[in-house]
């Protein structure tokens, strides 16, 4: 049996129960696609506004310091232009885009505001004139053969880019020799107290000699058969020969 208060809860629980199924399953009719759409008053009349871009616009671009790069060259490399709005990123990157040129041992630049105009100077300061081109190391190659394949020359403004090309051409030359642990190890570039440019070169030379996998014959008796020894340039040409088996 319940009591009255009891009920009370049943009958509430009850129809809370079917106001909330009949609201699930009430249909779809004609009018419920034909009733507008009532906007909060608040929203009515309302604009969005646009914000102001308050970045000031580039009206000049200068470059200063070029004396054997031409002006027109390193234009070709600056991607910012009169009208854009000035900014830091893009001012980077045309800095990095200058430098990759190779020319130049420093780009900065310098920005002059007037109130919603601004003046950019790009400011570059040249490698120096190569003098002399030598290199350090060298025994088995000739020094015209190796100056005759550089992209660097002789009074000639000194370009880094150049100069990492000149190191892989010059070790492309000793490895398609045969000389393989050939190395340029070092590059001392031209500066204002010496203008030489210089590589410095690691042919690969033999410090010692093992032998292993002999249990018969003396170390001494196989190396005094081999045409190679402490201090000969290794050649992998030679190598491939002395692997070969000999046949009597």
């Amino acid at each position: 049996m319940f009591s009255i208060r009891q009920l009370g809860r049943v009958v509430l629980f009850t129809f809370l129960i079917t106001i909330t199924t009949q609201a699930q399953v009430k249909p779809l009719t004609l009018e419920t696609f034909t009733t507008p759409l009532v906007l909060n008053p608040s929203t009515k009349n309302r604009t969005i506004e646009k914000k102001e871009d308050k970045r000031v616009l580039i009206t000049a671009i200068e470059i200063i310091g070029n004396k054997t790069v031409s002006k027109n060259s390193i234009q070709k490399l600056i991607t910012i232009k009169k009208g854009d709005r000035l900014n830091p990123y893009k001012l980077n990157r045309n800095i990095k885009n200058i430098k990759s040129l190779g020319s130049f041992k420093s780009v900065k630049s310098d920005v002059e505001k007037k109130e919603k105009s601004a003046t950019i100077t790009f400011i570059v300061e040249e490698f120096p004139m190569i003098d002399e081109i030598n290199f350090q190391g060298l025994s088995i190659v000739s020094k015209n053969v190796l100056l005759e394949k550089l992209n660097s020359k002789k009074e000639t403004p000194y370009n880094l880019s150049f100069t990492r090309k000149d190191i892989q051409l010059i070790e492309d030359y000793y490895h398609n020799e045969g000389y393989f642990q050939a190395k340029v190890y070092k590059v001392k570039n031209p500066n204002i107290e010496s203008k030489k440019l210089t590589f410095y070169i690691a042919e690969g030379i033999i410090d010692e000699i093992f032998i292993t996998g002999n249990i018969k014959t003396q170390d001494y008796v196989i190396i005094r058969e081999l045409d190679i020894k402490p201090g000969d340039i290794i050649n992998e040409k030679k190598l491939c020969i002395w692997k070969q088996p000999t046949i009597k």
